[in-house]
């Protein structure tokens, strides 16, 4: 008796808890799923002496993990419908940021930010420095983020705090996403 229950108890612990998704699969859900949330935006840059320096958009994509097969089927039309997509889970989100300076130079951020149960825990990032008349600079990135660990500042072509940038796209990816 006590051997059934304890096989009864762990498959049930098994089957109760969420599936962790690796990076790969994470990819694979978003490239068949269509994006959840979309929204675009524009920026000014200023300098110290408070005089515009350029100026920038940025776009933000969110995908979730659907509870059930059928979520991407659903026409929201209802509150009950919309409140069952917005019980999904974030599973990824893509930053994209462009600047374009006074001086013609151009940059460009392009990240790309994991989730597992909202969390975030690995972030891929693509620099991009153009200058008039010079080569295109890339650079690439990957980071498994840890709640115990910070990144450590990494020189970069932009010459940005790739914590700070991480810290800032995620904080505003889960403002817009909630």
């Amino acid at each position: 008796m006590k051997k059934m229950l304890l096989i009864l108890l762990v498959t049930t612990l098994s089957f109760s808890q969420e599936k962790e998704l690796t990076v790969a699969q994470i990819d694979s859900i978003c490239s068949v799923n269509e994006n959840y949330g979309y929204k675009i935006g524009h920026f000014e840059m200023e300098n110290d002496k408070k005089e515009n320096i350029g100026k920038g958009q940025y776009e933000i994509k969110t995908f979730i993990y659907p509870k059930n097969d059928n979520t991407f089927n659903y026409k929201p039309t209802s509150d009950d419908v919309i409140k069952e997509i917005k019980n999904n889970k974030l599973i990824k989100a893509i930053y994209v940021s462009n600047v374009f300076r006074t001086n013609l130079e151009e940059s460009s951020i392009y990240c790309e930010l994991y989730y597992s149960k909202s969390e975030l825990f690995y972030v891929k990032i693509s620099l991009l420095k153009s200058i008039p008349n010079k080569d295109t600079i890339t650079e690439n990135f990957e980071f498994k983020i840890d709640k115990k660990s910070k990144i450590k500042n990494v020189k970069n072509i932009l010459g940005y705090n790739l914590n700070d940038i991480i810290h800032n796209f995620n904080s505003e990816i889960l403002d817009f996403n909630n």
